[in-house]
């Protein structure tokens, strides 16, 4: 309970407070053994990590995500893992990050089960990973999954392109570095379509 609190403090920008419950369930780890909340927290930590330019600590932490979630076979685990490595591709800026974002979004869509239950941030994420890489279209692979979720409708606004209704709905879900993502895309239109004050406003 105390990492889902510190993934929560991620979300509402309090990244010391994520930082150090982070911390402390590696202080448990390396006393007691290996915890189900590794790959959640070292997914959360890996973004938080590279959005502050610590590129090494940040892939570190991602590919010991990966290890441990692809080890454990569990959609729960291996999903929002994978979403998290593409946020972080995605990110990068690197020459190599759509066919990264790519890779890692297809092995998503083989991991999903026909009844999926526990879509959550992972499906926005994927979305906005696609997005910056310039793959809105790629998301549509996702169709099979219906539900309730306002992370799958707001998953489905980036998709299409309407990254201020996104941002507007990632803000009002709480998740703050996402609605930053949708931000960022929002801005990008605007300034590439002209309208240069109202996307500065956006950044």
């Amino acid at each position: 309970f105390e990492t889902e609190l510190g993934i929560l403090d991620y979300w509402a920008g309090d990244w010391d407070a994520a930082d150090e419950a982070f911390g402390r369930l590696d202080a448990w780890i390396a006393s007691v053994g290996p915890h189900y909340m590794e790959a959640a927290a070292h997914g959360c930590r890996a973004k938080l990590r590279s959005a502050r330019g610590d590129i090494v600590s940040g892939r570190a932490d991602i590919e010991g995500a990966l290890e441990f979630a692809r080890r454990s076979r569990e959609p729960q685990s291996l999903l929002p893992t994978l979403a998290d490595a593409a946020v972080i591709a995605a990110m990068s800026g690197g020459h190599d990050a759509p066919q990264r974002v790519e890779e890692l979004f297809e092995e998503a869509v083989a991991a999903i089960e026909h009844d999926i239950s526990g879509a959550s941030s992972w499906l926005a994420e994927f979305a906005l990973a696609l997005a910056l890489t310039g793959r809105a279209g790629r998301f549509s692979a996702m169709q099979r999954i219906e539900g309730p979720w306002r992370w799958l409708s707001t998953a489905r606004l980036v998709a299409d392109g309407r990254y201020a209704e996104a941002a507007d709905e990632l803000g009002a879900i709480g998740a703050r570095p996402e609605e930053a993502l949708a931000r960022l895309l929002t801005a990008r239109g605007l300034i590439g379509g002209g309208d240069r004050a109202s996307g500065e406003a956006e950044l």
